[in-house]
């Protein structure tokens, strides 16, 4: 069994994988246990980014029911996106201050390491999540500088062109993320010219 480690005082505190999921996925539990906070925070990053994330990414289930029943993928997604959406937002609520800057520093990571892949290395399955986060967290993003500013830049250089994305779960994925910012006014509006 995987077990994330973390040590306090002399004794070493074991979380196994589906408890830490479990946990994680229990709509911000983690967040609101004030109690567990001193043994939880130090983890929160091995938690977020190793063990939520990459759960998070779409895998070789996802591809093979997108190969069968797009719409089918499409309808699961929503369960997917009101988890992460759920954990995410009681984490930038509860522990934003540090979380949040952190998060996104990881996400526009995945964004750019995409964007300066060749075609055969770039890494779709993680470009996928990031899109979802992208998207889950838009009422965050819309009302935080400096990420206000950065939205119509964000939306040009790593959503639209998934618009024509060799891997239809990326196309879908990116017109979703870019259906949650639709109601926002943008300085140039030929970038959004298709």
């Amino acid at each position: 069994m995987i077990s994330i480690s973390h040590s306090i005082g002399e004794d070493d505190l074991y979380i196994p994988l589906l408890a830490t999921v479990i946990t994680a996925t229990d709509r911000g539990l983690v967040s609101r246990r004030i109690a567990c906070t001193p043994y939880c925070s130090p983890t929160l990053d091995v938690l977020l980014f190793e063990i939520i994330f990459p759960l998070m990414c779409f895998n070789n289930d996802d591809q093979v029911l997108w190969d069968e029943d797009p719409h089918e993928y499409v309808r699961k997604g929503y369960d997917i996106i009101e988890d992460l959406y759920s954990f995410v937002t009681e984490l930038v609520r509860k522990r934003g201050k540090g979380n949040f800057p952190k998060f996104i520093q990881f996400i526009v990571g995945i964004f750019n390491r995409y964007g300066e892949a060749p075609l055969e290395q770039k890494p779709y399955r993680q470009k996928d999540v990031a899109l979802l986060a992208f998207g889950t967290l838009c009422d965050k993003l819309r009302q935080t500088e400096p990420y206000k500013s950065e939205l119509e830049n964000m939306l040009v250089q790593h959503v639209f062109p998934e618009f024509s994305s060799p891997a239809g779960h990326l196309r879908a994925k990116a017109a979703w993320a870019a259906g949650q910012y639709a109601n926002i006014n943008f300085s140039d509006q030929t970038s959004f010219d298709v």
